[in-house]
């Protein structure tokens, strides 16, 4: 399971398919995707866990027909990302689950359900355009197991100087020839708008310390200066750190 989008993403990003939850590049400009919360019961996450597996393997029989990649952040939180082409594609999903409920509900689906208190849906995209990979990655795709999401919630009217900013970010890590990936998107359905998103991946947090130390050695003043532009039209930040949830996300490819 490609757990790079194309981020995940998102995207919660995929050339991205297999699917590959990083937001990697493509010819197309965009990646949509649907990052669906849910927030388990204190008392059940063993139980949830335990369900989602059988869950999987009624999915994999049956040939679902979308793929997803789950995270996990906070305490009982559960996010699953899956990437869509248009915004249609959230009725198609809703329907393809429903149908799937009218045939394995009772058996493996109302377990999962029980186990929920409550669901949060969002969408968002992946900007390719600027967005960065490095022709060398520093770790494998099955290494990658962190992810660090960072909201930025815009002042009014500020979002196109925020995106030519990011471009300057994007430029500055390929002059460079930075060996970290750096995504950037925007929330829409769902988040506190506007908002605008940067995302990068690593094995684990200790790594990704690792890296983000790095990258502002190499590029130093200028790498800062950009960044308090940014926060210059910002009016509060918040940051996600997502955690791969082995085995429990699907593929259909």
């Amino acid at each position: 399971m490609n757990k790079l989008i194309p981020i995940f993403i998102a995207l919660f990003v995929l050339e991205l398919f297999c699917i590959d939850a990083s937001g990697q590049r493509q010819k197309k400009s965009q990646q949509l995707y649907i990052m669906s919360t849910e927030v388990i019961k204190a008392d059940m996450k063993k139980q949830y866990l335990q369900a989602r597996v059988e869950l999987n393997s009624v999915l994999q029989e049956t040939g679902f027909p979308h793929p997803f990649i789950l995270w996990s952040s906070i305490d009982n939180h559960y996010h699953i990302w899956y990437p869509i082409e248009e915004l249609n594609d959230v009725n198609r999903i809703d329907e393809a689950w429903e149908t799937f409920a009218e045939l394995h509900g009772t058996e493996v689906l109302d377990p999962v359900l029980e186990c929920i208190e409550t669901r949060i849906s969002n969408v968002m995209f992946t900007d390719l355009k600027l967005s960065y990979e490095p022709e060398e990655v520093l770790f494998s795709e099955k290494e990658s197991n962190f992810c660090r999401l960072t909201k930025l919630y815009l002042k009014n009217d500020s979002k196109q100087e925020v995106r030519a900013l990011a471009g300057q970010v994007t430029e500055l890590f390929e002059s460079n020839g930075v060996t970290s990936s750096f995504y950037f998107g925007e929330g829409g359905i769902g988040f506190e708008v506007p908002v605008l998103l940067t995302w990068s991946f690593a094995m684990d947090m200790q790594d990704y310390l690792k890296q983000e130390a790095k990258i502002k050695e190499l590029l130093g003043e200028v790498y800062q200066g950009i960044n308090e532009e940014i926060l210059h039209h910002v009016r509060k930040t918040e940051t996600m750190d997502f955690r791969y949830v082995a085995g429990l996300s699907y593929n259909i490819y």
